[in-house]
């Protein structure tokens, strides 16, 4: 991974997804445009082995992107951490108070 990611340190959230009627309109204006030209490659081998390093380092930063999200997503709803020390309870039932009774006796009704 030779760049930073983009922003004070944060990664890129991931894609949104396209409609199906998005993608192909997209699918349609590349085959129109690719088949109307003829592809000639002026690059030398290093220059084209460096481009495919440049995919792949994209390629699996998105990745890395992404699944950071979805288990960054998901623990958020699980946290992991257990509270300890003093707390407040939940709910209190009166049934379970002890209450100071006649002569300081304690009474649990």
């Amino acid at each position: 991974m030779s760049q930073p990611p983009q922003g004070a340190g944060y990664f890129r959230a991931p894609k949104k997804l396209e409609s199906k009627d998005e993608v192909i309109a997209r699918v349609c204006a590349f085959l129109a445009e690719e088949l109307g030209k003829k592809r000639v490659d002026s690059r030398t081998p290093e220059q084209i082995e460096q481009a495919e390093d440049a995919c792949w380092e994209a390629r699996s930063l998105r990745r890395y992107e992404s699944q950071l999200w979805q288990n960054n997503l998901r623990a958020s709803f699980y946290p992991t951490f257990i509270p300890c020390g003093p707390m407040k309870p939940s709910r209190i039932n009166d049934r379970d108070r002890d209450y100071i009774g006649r002569f300081g006796h304690v009474r649990n009704d």
